[in-house]
């Protein structure tokens, strides 16, 4: 599924008025970005949320110019939300990439830029087809029972090995205490949120009624989405044999599911969590042998008294006496690493619940993805 889409295309320099006017861009802003000269300079505006076509929500025009013929290019770019633009309401659903769906979407998108520019003679506009791909966020909406589920995941999963402590990122309107974040390099973002939450803390200009029903939507929930920039971008379209950037060929439930799965794998695990407790009776009724048993009940310890895998990680391999035993661990690695395997084989994750929270047992949602 796909939440948000950056589209870019080169266009002609007679174009560019035309576009930033009917986009609503202010003059101020149209004539300070005619009046800079070299480089890279840019023309944005985000779309009135009155407007009648939602789900286009920013254009930008880039005037860039080359070092060596001094000719200067044009990129217009547009930030679309598809499944609002499908339905013409804010809403927590996301677009699947289905065959009619993308028609549907391909259709309303040609509707809305009627709206900005008159068709004739802006065939590459008005035309989803024509547009190449930027950026795209995959995305899924993992549902619990109730808030108290959801605020646990978020809690247990902010220990996974793949979450950086010390390298979390913002996105709007979200604070740090209450999101995870993952970066693994330039070209990928992972990012878990209650959505609930950023409805109430980033809709603003709505009215009460709109508000409850989209938090009402929202209840339960945590976003999970992988968002795609233009390296990640280049990397599946050459994973996918793409012929192009074109934005059709990533609207694509396939693409969307193997991401999304191998990321949630990556970043969370599969295995359930459980307290220490019960996570130690799951050892002990497994075909390990007695030390291996011993081996992987210490492991656990040591996450669970560091709070984080990562953390647990560099001090097995440094050294570290568990608290409030005898026991001090050591090894290398590799051998941390295979214990995490074990452990995982047998449908524990190796992060667990925490005793004041008082629940024993819960289920990975990792069936929501997979499904």
């Amino acid at each position: 599924m796909i939440h948000t889409m950056e589209l870019i295309q080169e266009i002609p320099q007679y174009q560019v008025r035309d576009i930033l006017n009917g986009f609503d861009v202010p003059y101020y802003k149209i004539d300070r970005f005619y009046r800079r000269h070299g480089g890279i300079s840019s023309c944005s505006n985000k779309l009135s949320r009155n407007h009648p076509t939602l789900g286009v929500k920013k254009i930008s025009v880039i005037k860039q110019q080359d070092t060596i013929t001094t000719g200067i290019s044009y990129y217009c770019i547009l930030r679309v939300e598809p499944q609002m633009l499908l339905m013409q309401e804010k809403t927590v659903e996301l677009f699947e990439a289905t065959l009619e769906n993308v028609q549907r979407l391909s259709d309303n998108f040609h509707m809305a830029m009627n709206l900005f520019v008159e068709d004739t003679g802006f065939e590459n506009i008005v035309d989803l087809s024509r547009w190449k791909c930027r950026r795209i966020d995959y995305t899924v909406n993992l549902s619990f029972a109730s808030d108290a589920e959801a605020q646990l995941f978020l809690e247990l999963i902010k220990k996974t090995s793949r979450y950086i402590r010390t390298k979390k990122k913002m996105i709007q309107g979200i604070s740090a205490r209450d999101q995870s974040t993952a970066e693994g390099n330039g070209s990928t973002k992972t990012i878990f949120y209650d959505k609930a939450k950023q409805i109430r803390e980033t809709y603003g200009g709505i009215s009460v009624d709109e508000m409850n029903r989209l938090t009402e939507e929202a209840n339960g929930t945590i976003r999970f989405e992988v968002q795609c920039k233009k390296q990640k971008v280049l990397s599946l379209k050459k994973r996918y044999g793409l012929s192009s950037r074109g934005i059709l060929g990533f609207l694509n439930e396939d693409i969307s599911h193997e991401l999304l799965s191998k990321r949630y794998e990556q970043a969370v695990g599969e295995g359930d969590f459980y307290s220490l407790y019960h996570a130690k009776n799951r050892i002990a009724r497994s075909s390990f042998g007695a030390k291996k048993k011993s081996d992987l009940v210490h492991v656990l310890q040591l996450i669970a008294q560091a709070r984080h895998v990562d953390m647990a990680r560099e001090q097995f391999i440094a050294g570290k006496m568990i608290k409030r035993t005898d026991i001090f661990v050591k090894g290398s690695l590799g051998t941390f690493n295979n214990r995490l395997k074990d452990i995982t084989s047998l449908d524990v994750n190796p992060v667990l619940i925490p005793k004041e929270r008082k629940v024993t047992f819960f289920h990975n949602p990792i069936d929501q993805i997979l499904r």
